[in-house]
Order: C-alpha cells, then sequence, then structure tokens
C-alpha cells in the first residue's frame, strides 16, 4: 500500500503548513515508569499539538485516535490549543475523538468493516469528523461525547485483556491437578451459548493491551483497585509461569534446565494474523527469564526483524538448527507455519528426550512419537 501510494495520494512530511484543514493524531500513549509508578506518558500528544497550534487555521478539525484517559480531549487537547492560538473550539476550530480499534496484521481491512465510533465537542464536531469516516465506511455510531467515544476503546481492550486472564489463571489451576484445561474449555463451551470462554496463553502481550488498563486506570480514582487492574496483573505472571512450568516438567526426565539446550519458536507478541511485532511481547519475555538463567536459549520467529530480535540480545536460529540437540522446545505464539511442522522428524536431531511445551494449543497430544515429551500449557502427557 504505501509502495503504491506514497508520492502519488499519500504524501509523509515531518512538517506541517496551512494548507491542512484536518488533523488526525494517532501518535503512542506509552507508559513511563516515575518513582516506580506507571505514568500515562502524553509527550508526543502535546509535541503534535504544539506542531497543529502554529498553523491552525478557521474552521480546521482534529480528531485524535489515540488511547487516552477519559477527558483528555476536554481537559488537555483543547485547552492547550486554545491557549496556544487564542482560538475558541466550536467556534474557530472543532474536535473529535474516534478511536482506532483495528487488530494488528488485520488493520486495513478492519478500517473499511469495522464502526467507526465518533464523539464531537458539538455537532459541527462530529458532522465533519464523520464525512471523514463516511470516505471509508457507512458503518459509524455517533455518541454523545468526547468523553462517551474515548472511553470505548478502554472498555475494549480492558475487557479482552480481563477475559483472558480468567483463562489464563484457570490454566495455573488446572496445572495443580494436571488437568488439560484447553479441553476443559472446550467442554465448557461446546453448545452453551452464554459465556464463550478463550483459551488460555502465555500471557498477554503487545502495545495495547498491556498499557490500556493502566490507562483505564487513571479515569477511575473512586476504585481502590479495579477488576481490569486486578486481571492485568494476573497476565503478567504467565511468562514466569510458563518459565517454572518447564523447570518442573524437565524434573520428570531427570534434567537440569541449566544443562538443557532450549528453543523459543514464536517471539512476536501475536502469530496469527501475522506480526513481527516484539514490542511488550510474553514470547520475549519467556526468552529472557531462561537467558537470565545461563540456560543455552535460542529464539526462532517467521516475521520478526532480525535486527530488531539482536537488538534485544535474542540468539537467534532457524527451526532446524534450533531443533537440533535440543532438550526443550516451547511455542510461544499461534503463527500458523508451526502446524504445518514436521515435528516428529525435527526432534530426531536432536540425541535426548524433546519436552515439547505446547502453550498455543497447537498440536494434538497423541500425534508424537516416543521421544517427545508433550505439554501444553497446563498438562503433562507423559
Amino acid at each position: 500500500m504505501l509502495l503504491r501510494n506514497v508520492g502519488k495520494t499519500l504524501r509523509l512530511d515531518s512538517s506541517l503548513n496551512e494548507s491542512f484543514n484536518t488533523y488526525i493524531i494517532s501518535v503512542g500513549t506509552p507508559l513511563k515508569p516515575i518513582n516506580g509508578v506507571s505514568q500515562l506518558n502524553t509527550d508526543f500528544i502535546y509535541s503534535v499539538l504544539d506542531s497543529i497550534s502554529r498553523v491552525l487555521s478557521s474552521g480546521n478539525l482534529i480528531i485524535l485516535r489515540s488511547t487516552v484517559p477519559i477527558g483528555t480531549c476536554r481537559e488537555i487537547v483543547i485547552p492547550y490549543l486554545e491557549s496556544k492560538t487564542n482560538k475558541v473550539c466550536g467556534v474557530d476550530f472543532f474536535v473529535a475523538f474516534a478511536p482506532e480499534r483495528t487488530e494488528e496484521g488485520n488493520a486495513l481491512r478492519e478500517l473499511t468493516t469495522l464502526p467507526q465510533i465518533i464523539g464531537g465537542y458539538d455537532e459541527i464536531s462530529v458532522l465533519k469528523a464523520r464525512k471523514i469516516f463516511e470516505r471509508i465506511t457507512n458503518n459509524i455510531v455517533v455518541l454523545d461525547s468526547l468523553e462517551e467515544a474515548e472511553m470505548v476503546k478502554l472498555l475494549n481492550n480492558s475487557f479482552r485483556d480481563y477475559v483472558f486472564a480468567f483463562s489464563n489463571q484457570s490454566a495455573r489451576i488446572a496445572s495443580k491437578y494436571n488437568l488439560d484445561i484447553n479441553q476443559v474449555i472446550k467442554a465448557a463451551n461446546y453448545k452453551y451459548p452464554r459465556n464463550p470462554i478463550p483459551l488460555p496463553s502465555p500471557g498477554v502481550g503487545g502495545p495495547c493491551l498491556t498499557k490500556d488498563p493502566y490507562i483505564y486506570e487513571k479515569s477511575t480514582s473512586l476504585l481502590n483497585e479495579p477488576l481490569f487492574i486486578l486481571s492485568r496483573k494476573e497476565n503478567e505472571l504467565m511468562p514466569k509461569y510458563v518459565f517454572n512450568l518447564t523447570k518442573e516438567r524437565l524434573k520428570y526426565l531427570n534434567k537440569d534446565l541449566k544443562n538443557c539446550k532450549v528453543l523459543c519458536c514464536g517471539l512476536a507478541f501475536k502469530g496469527n494474523p501475522r506480526t513481527g511485532d516484539l514490542r511488550h511481547s510474553t514470547g520475549v519475555e519467556i526468552y529472557n527469564y531462561f537467558a537470565e538463567s545461563n540456560v543455552d536459549v535460542y529464539g526462532q520467529d517467521f516475521e520478526a526483524d532480525h535486527d530488531e530480535m539482536e537488538y534485544l540480545g535474542i540468539n537467534i536460529s532457524s527451526i532446524e538448527s534450533g531443533f537440533s540437540d535440543a532438550d526443550v522446545v516451547l511455542f510461544l505464539n499461534n503463527h500458523t507455519r508451526y502446524r504445518d511442522l514436521a515435528i516428529n522428524e525435527l526432534c530426531k536431531k536432536s540425541s535426548s528426550e524433546v519436552l515439547l511445551i505446547d502453550c498455543w494449543n497447537l498440536y494434538e497430544s497423541n500425534r508424537f512419537d516416543d521421544h517427545i515429551k508433550y505439554s501444553n500449557i497446563s498438562k503433562r502427557y507423559f
């Protein structure tokens, strides 16, 4: 898409001028630690607002898409622009909030299929924003205020993190009884219409779900410890759980982790839809637990950039070389290519039994030869 459109219908620039009439702000809103407490980093928002304020003209529209605490448009964006320009919102310029909610790896399609949520400072702000998004979709939901639209994105991601935490905590409970949590959840869901439960994972990573519950928390001063913060902390336990699970499984094979070769497959935070994004990846975190324990550990990913992997200190391996003489192989994301691997043949490259930790329920437990010792995220099948 970039190659086809840059220099034609799309221009990339590092500065603004007065020829623009609409500004869509989609900058990141990461967290940064301040005195040991995670705080929202609004530097990027202020930076782009400063640039806009230098060229803001009568009738211009500003649409904020970034994930922010409730009240950001009314309490930060509008006062900042008014103070910098001596212009009045609703008279000289207009502001809307329209959360970006696309799935990484599937964003271009979802821009046209997902409902576009719009909240505006006033009716004119909504009408102007609506004209922008009607160019790509007729599926538009208009809310009564900026604040309602701001809350939508926080609800979406905080709820997703919350339900994943339920499954991941259930996996840890099932592990104590050596139960297959995937089978348990599938049975619970089968033809039961009221509460579909997601399957567990080795954690919930990526640049959004790891921070958005904390951004939502900034809007909940009346609550001591919101449920979605408890769930975020539950999900943050999973990488260490997978590391400890591996050590515990090795004891049944009379192996010491420090004497093992470990291959971590799937280091991007998500495998399906395909992405090479390593930001806040639980796979990278799990890899680091092995590396920090002075284990002979290697990382493999079909999509991630090798330069970025090297920058993160990952000892990069191919599938073939990683399986060679491996003692432990972990599958840490659900990339579709892993399902097609000839696991039995690959494991024959090792001179010892191979512990296979399938964190994403990619394989059936009965498909492997005797020299492969299979475990999913909760049950040991040997």
